[in-house]
């Protein structure tokens, strides 16, 4: 009798652990949020505009993942990414980011006027992202060049927290 309830036990636990695969802890919808610093031609140090909206990941194969990102704005770009225990490493992907300057200047009445300059980049994203339960801390890297111009943007350790819904 002993050798069965042993059994049976042994069985309840390895039915218990492969309820909760790293695929199914991993995959699903998220709310993700983006902050941090740019670098504009080397110089002039920016604060990322704000970014949030929904991640979607889904299951290819084997550690292979896909990331959809919808952004509040309407943007939307995917990524592939490879997953190892808690770690997850992004493949690079493009995406624009667009950066508003606001300037203030005096008409020919003297009258102050607010002039704002917007600028479009064409950038590549990379990074990493450490998975906790139900949430990911991704490190992210932007490297881009602006579309009609000769200015450049980079930036190391933007951050983006994202919780699964």
């Amino acid at each position: 009798m002993k050798k069965h309830s042993l059994f049976f036990i042994i069985m309840m636990l390895l039915g218990l652990s492969a309820c909760e695969s790293p695929v199914s802890i991993v995959v699903g919808e998220y709310d993700f949020k983006v902050s941090g610093h740019i670098t504009k031609n080397s110089t002039q140090i920016m604060i990322l505009p704000n970014e949030e909206g929904t991640m979607n990941i889904t299951y290819l194969t084997d550690s292979t993942y896909m990331l959809t990102f919808n952004t509040t704005n309407g943007c939307a770009y995917t990524t592939q990414a490879t997953i190892s225990g808690n770690q997850l490493e992004m493949n690079p992907f493009a995406r624009v980011i667009t950066l508003s300057n606001k300037s203030q200047e005096t008409n020919i009445l003297g009258i102050p006027i607010e002039i704002i300059q917007t600028e479009h980049y064409n950038t590549e994203v990379y990074g990493s992202g450490t998975i906790y339960g139900d949430a990911i801390h991704f490190t992210l890297q932007y490297a881009g060049e602006e579309f009609m111009g000769s200015k450049t943007i980079k930036g190391n350790n933007i951050l983006m927290i994202a919780s699964k819904k």
